[in-house]
């Protein structure tokens, strides 16, 4: 992106504002998240990095690296000191100060609290970092009760009788912490679930919340915030997963939906983030759309990752990663409401079906091939096969997309790519993941 086209996208005073202005970094993020350290420089922002690891790539692209491991046993306030005492040290003053990380989100926002700087909350943060504790929160709200199903949170495998009892089959069972559906489970009686808790919690420890399965189409809402305030949103229709999975499968944006079910998916994903006190940033929110109106899946109290941000970008040229850094800094986006000006929409390629055909280095190359020629809109989620494995639970190794006008040509663009690299397979029903577009 190009300082014009930033221009474009902001005013002249939001683009003035920036300049100059330095943000703290907490936590490099992952791989998909690795566009960050070659893009902000065009902002005119400098960043100051805190991570563990003094090896990561970013080290030679941001401002300032301070090596620091957040990960100890200290707790998030401990750390919040340490970093600032060592800023201080270091003659560095910070303007804003954000993370990509979920993990990261309380830490950041301690920080952000005691510097006196714009962010998400602290307590909101806290919250929105253990999936139970945002229902139990949100489900005493009388502006949030409707969209939270039931749902039981457990600590020890003492808990798993009553939290079946409350609420019942089908159900899915979660980690407090996570995403990309690692460690998500769905339940369908009571032996099996003992089974399954046992299982994950060697993996994702012992604290899960057992949730109420919601029927309905899924959906991910993004949200621009401004103290408290909507500034934006925008909504990605998502199709089902396999069969006892919850790794995505595909995706698209605009939504497919109706206006009014759009506009209600996009009031209840704000009336969640204002429920748990979020205040200010660029946030996500999963919801399924029922019968009964949008349902609480999960939130994030942070930019969306995967391939969201350019999906944004190319529909309604709208950076979500400029937009983090704006409402850190303090400053108020002024923008009108977006309007889509393309169609995407994507398959993801996941290890257990695909691995055959992206082991072989000249699939890759295809693919980077085909997207430089801009017949696809592709998008690597992870560096290698085997990050996207870890005891029985994946996430996709990467999307492919296709960009048109409206969802019939798109998708029937997305179809014949599709055929024509001949990933085709029975256990891998892409007509069936694309029905609700």
């Amino acid at each position: 992106m190009s300082t014009l086209s930033i221009i474009a996208m902001i005013t002249p005073r939001e683009f003035l504002a920036m300049q100059g202005k330095t943000v703290l970094v907490i936590g490099v993020g992952g791989y998909c998240q690795r566009f960050i350290w070659d893009v902000y420089k065009e902002f005119g922002i400098k960043i100051v990095l805190v991570d563990p690891d003094d090896k990561n790539l970013a080290i030679s692209k941001v401002t300032s690296f301070i090596e620091y491991d957040f990960l100890s046993h200290q707790t998030d306030q401990e750390h919040a000191t340490c970093i600032i005492k060592i800023l201080k040290e270091k003659g560095i003053t910070i303007d804003g100060c954000v993370t990509f990380l979920d993990t990261c989100g309380p830490l950041a926002a301690i920080i952000c609290r005691q510097q006196n700087l714009y962010g998400p909350g602290q307590e909101a943060a806290y919250v929105a970092k253990y999936k139970g504790t945002t229902y139990e929160v949100l489900k005493t709200k009388d502006q949030t009760k409707q969209f939270i199903v039931k749902c039981y949170q457990m600590n020890t495998i003492f808990d798993i009788e009553s939290a079946f009892s409350y609420v019942g089959v089908p159900a899915v069972m979660k980690p407090e912490n996570g995403c990309c559906g690692a460690g998500v489970k769905r339940i369908t009686d009571l032996k099996q679930f003992k089974v399954t808790y046992e299982n994950e919690a060697l993996t994702h420890g012992n604290n899960f919340t057992l949730m109420e399965f919601i029927e309905g189409t899924q959906h991910g809402i993004e949200l621009i915030l401004f103290q408290r305030e909507l500034i934006a949103s925008f909504v990605t229709d998502y199709g089902p997963t396999r069969k006892d999975r919850f790794t995505e499968t595909a995706a698209t944006m605009p939504s497919c939906l109706s206006k009014d079910a759009v506009e209600e998916l996009m009031t209840a994903a704000h009336k969640c983030c204002i429920g748990i006190g979020l205040v200010d940033g660029v946030f996500n929110v999963e919801m399924k759309m029922t019968s009964n109106g949008p349902k609480l899946i999960e939130m994030n109290a942070r930019m969306p990752s995967f391939y969201i941000r350019d999906w944004v970008l190319i529909c309604y040229g709208i950076d979500l990663l400029l937009y983090t850094f704006m409402t850190c800094l303090g400053i108020r986006p002024e923008m009108t409401k977006p309007v889509s000006t393309h169609q995407i929409m994507g398959i993801a390629c996941v290890p257990s079906v695909h691995k055959e055909h992206l082991s072989k280095s000249q699939t890759v190359d295809l693919f980077k091939d085909m997207d430089q020629k801009g017949i696809i809109s592709y998008h690597q989620l992870s560096n290698s096969l085997g990050e996207c494995e870890n005891d029985g639970n994946e996430i996709p190794f990467c999307s492919l997309a296709v960009i048109d006008q409206g969802i019939t040509k798109t998708k029937e663009k997305l179809l014949k790519v599709w055929n024509l690299i001949g990933f085709n397979t029975d256990s891998y029903d892409v007509k069936l993941f694309l029905q609700h577009f």
